[in-house]
């Protein structure tokens, strides 16, 4: 294969992946519109993600553990309002399969939602068990 047609080819992928991935964000922000209390609640947890980091850093322990337990009550939260949505599928990602039936990712979201350990700042084992 050429050079000139594996070029060709990854360029076609790289446009693709693009546009899904602005479609993807499209949706979303559609989504926020419809649903600002999950905009909210994403910024949140961003916010709760550099914060913790912050006290990391400083080795405020205390802090951080009252972040976690904000940020875990708010990611069940945002599992509530995704249960409460009329729709029959949602889109994970960009990549294949684009849509899942809303009941698969429920179950996938409190599968992880229930393996979190309180004080750690992960969860392990959600590679799809």
């Amino acid at each position: 294969m050429s050079n000139e047609i594996l070029n060709s080819l990854i360029k076609e992928y790289e446009q693709k992946k693009l546009l899904a991935e602005l479609d993807l964000e499209k949706r979303k922000n559609d989504l926020y519109k419809k649903v600002p209390k999950l905009k909210q609640i994403e910024d949140d947890l961003n916010q709760f993600a550099i914060n913790t980091a912050k006290n990391i850093l400083k080795n405020n322990e205390a802090s951080i553990n009252e972040l976690e337990i904000k940020a875990s009550q708010l990611k069940k939260e945002k599992i509530e309002i995704l249960k409460n949505i009329k729709a029959q599928h949602f889109m994970l990602s960009h990549r294949n399969p684009f849509d899942n039936s809303k009941d698969s990712v429920i179950r996938l979201l409190d599968g992880i939602y229930a393996k979190r350990k309180s004080g750690e700042p992960y969860i392990s084992g959600i590679d799809g068990e």
